[in-house]
Order: structure tokens, then sequence, then C-alpha cells
């Protein structure tokens, strides 16, 4: 079925810096056109310098909505007219739904997140978790590991940013360690499960990842990382060959996108179409 665009086609999309890598539009186009919905999700690629205009735009082109990806989920706050309670938990918006000339912030990445984990048949209640990063997609698993019960520890580079996150998050749930993040790797066998929220493996850090020692991995653990281009990073080959169970981020960009798309459109997607369009295996 022909996508068709007229005066009526409701806009959204996608707004980050770069975007050359997203799958998010075809992602979105493609479940529209399926349910034959008159929508459009655009990608806009906008400069810091140009994100209040960008963001004030919305409303004069009367967009439905946007996602907000790296590096703007925590820059946006001063240009919403409302922000969601779990988003301000969070501290990080990656959707914006425009409702009668007023624009809300909301987070589909922590619910998303967790979404995947229940698809890939991962359960984290009362588990240890290591979470890699400290940024706004850190945020947003943190929080969506400790509301599902797991025990957290935080390591960063920077590690009073981790120490800030783990005070924002002291009253959500349990996080009893905090590690800075060097050139000594940090040991894994602690662990259930770790989560890598750092650029490290994305363009241009592709021969990059944390520094982990995989001593005592089992095949019961689980690497987890958010970059999805490429599809295995350095990070989850060496990981695959230690004998981990891993996951990457087709997973959580298809359920924080199933969650948009609701926002926006008041309907559910067919998320077997969404799937198909970012090439993750039904």
């Amino acid at each position: 079925m022909a996508m068709r665009i007229n005066g009526e086609t409701k806009l959204t999309g996608i707004i980050g810096y770069p975007l050359k890598h997203t799958l998010s539009p075809r992602m979105h186009n493609e479940a529209f056109k399926a349910l034959n919905l008159n929508y459009l999700y655009l990608p806009l690629e906008v400069a810091e310098d140009s994100l209040p205009q960008a963001i004030s735009g919305l409303k004069a082109f009367n967009f439905r909505g946007i996602n907000v990806t790296i590096p703007y989920k925590e820059k946006v706050f001063p240009f919403l007219d409302e922000v969601a309670t779990e988003a301000k938990t969070i501290g990080a918006v990656n959707t914006i739904v425009h409702d009668r000339g007023r624009l809300i912030g909301y987070n589909t990445d922590a619910p998303g997140f967790l979404l995947s984990l229940k698809e890939n048949g991962v359960e984290v209640t009362g588990k240890k978790v290591l979470l890699l990063g400290a940024g706004g997609a850190a945020r947003a698993v943190a929080y969506a590991l400790l509301t599902a019960g797991a025990e957290l520890v935080i390591a960063n580079r920077t590690i009073d940013k981790a120490k800030e996150l783990a005070k924002d998050f002291r009253g959500v749930g349990k996080i009893s360690e905090i590690l800075e993040l060097g050139e000594k790797p940090l040991s894994l066998e602690p662990y259930h499960m770790v989560v890598n929220t750092l650029p490290l493996g994305m363009h241009p850090y592709e021969n990059q990842m944390p520094a982990v020692d995989f001593t005592g991995v089992t095949s019961d653990f689980v690497a987890y990382d958010l970059i999805y281009n490429p599809a295995e990073t350095k990070f989850l080959k060496a990981s695959k060959e230690k004998g981990a169970r891993t996951i990457n981020g087709l997973s959580m960009l298809l359920w924080q996108g199933v969650l948009a798309f609701e926002k926006w459109t008041g309907v559910s997607p067919p998320v077997e179409v969404m799937k198909k369009a970012i090439g993750l295996s039904c």
C-alpha cells in the first residue's frame, strides 16, 4: 500500500544529532502504512544551538509528536509545557506528544526496556545487574531495573555523574555500589547481567568496548548492549565468545517505539511489521 501525503497528513519524527543511522523512520512509516494511517515519520537532524527553535517549531508545523534521541533527551525539558512524572524522575524525555497546543514529554525508554527483557525471557527481580554509563539512556535503564526489583551497580568514566544518578534514584530501588569505569577491567563474575549504555561500539567507536573481565561468566549471564548499529558490537561479540547470552538494542528500539506510536495515534501498532522493518527476527 502506497503512503499518501496530503493536507491531512499528521507529522511525527525524531530529533537528534547525528541521525544518519536511525531506523525509526522505517519502523514507524511501515507501521503507519500497514494500518492505513495518514501519518508520516521524519528524521529531523538538529544542531544543538537550534534545539529551542526546533522544539518550538513542532507547534508551528502542527506535529503530532516526536521521538528525542542523543544528545537531547536531557536538554529538551526547558522547552516543554509539561513533563510526565516518570520522565521527571528519570530525568530524560524520549517521546513528545503535541496535545492541543501543549508539548508533553514522556519516557518510553524505561518501559520499553522492560518489555524487551520480557520478550527475551530475562528476569531481573532480585538479580544483581551492572550498568555501564550514567547518561540519559542509562537513567531510563536504571529506573526500569530498579522498579523491576533488581540490585544495581553503576559504573561510569565520570564517577561524579554516576553518584548523581544514584542520588536521584535512591528512593526508587537498591543501588549497592558506584564504580569507576577506567582502563582496569571490571569483573562481571558477581552479576547476572551487564547493560552497556555507552557509545563504545557504535560509529565512530566500532573498535572499542567497555573494559570488563569475562572470567567466571556462564551461559546464564546476559550481556545487553543498547547499541543496535552495528547489530553485534565488539562488546557483544566478546560476550558471546565467552558463552554469555547477548541482546542488542533493536529490541528496546522496537518496544519504546511501540509505546510512542500508541501515544501519538491512540491505537496499537502492528508489532510484527515493525520488527520486520528493523530486521529484528520474529
